[in-house]
């Protein structure tokens, strides 16, 4: 029984260790998330500082990785990595249509051994379009490389994106459950102010999701 207790005590001392984590330690702190609300920091305005760490962490990443791409407040970052303006099944087309060209001018020119002109004539345009299949081929590798680089950055942007979310729902529940006095009003009015992103944040996240989904297309050759 002795050891029981031992074991309750340090079980009960950890849940509230944890639990102190999650909670602001002073009014001051709620009344600097509150101002930083006001000033539109994002993540500064949670007064839990575990969340709001992780919160400007994954920020730092989505301002890494989610170039041109609607973080919710209609801002847009320098350098897209979305794939709107990529297309591979046209290059892919040509490649085979010039592919079954010169298999073409190559079973004619077998039938046209005994025409020297004839089959030196041959032998050159199949020469040039296989120099324009080579061109057109290596196109298409470094625009599959490209899709590649911007699929692995619309994944790290969508991992960032859900884990901002993530953080901000936490503060929200820990918050919802502070009612008392001025850190009571002031949670009042932080967690009304992330409900009103939440909208946001999802669309974020979607946006995102669609356009590693047209990457995905775009490296297939469906688009």
């Amino acid at each position: 029984m002795k050891m029981l207790r031992i074991f309750s005590l340090c079980g009960f001392t950890a849940m509230l260790a944890v639990c102190s984590l999650c909670q602001a330690q002073t009014l001051e702190e709620w009344k600097t998330a509150r101002d930083n609300m006001k000033a539109g920091r994002g993540c500064d305005s949670i007064p839990y500082s575990n969340y709001r760490d992780s919160c400007n962490r994954s920020q730092a990443l989505v301002n890494e990785n989610c170039g041109d791409d609607d973080n919710g407040d209609g801002d847009k970052i320098e350098i897209p990595w979305n794939c709107s303006h990529l297309r591979t099944r046209p290059l892919r087309e040509e490649i085979r249509g010039m592919s079954q060209k010169i298999e073409s001018l190559k079973s004619e020119k077998d039938h046209a051994s005994n025409d020297k002109e004839r089959s030196e004539s041959l032998e050159r345009e199949i020469e040039r379009l296989s120099k324009e299949v080579e061109f057109r081929q290596k196109s298409l590798e470094t625009d599959i490389k490209d899709i590649e680089i911007r699929l692995d950055r619309g994944r790290r942007c969508i991992d960032a994106r859900q884990e901002v979310r993530s953080n901000f729902r936490s503060a929200k529940s820990n918050a919802s459950n502070v009612r008392d006095g001025e850190a009571g009003q002031i949670a009042k009015e932080l967690v009304e102010s992330w409900e009103s992103k939440e909208t946001g944040h999802d669309h974020a996240i979607d946006m995102v999701r669609k356009g590693i989904e047209k990457c995905d297309k775009c490296k297939s050759g469906d688009l």
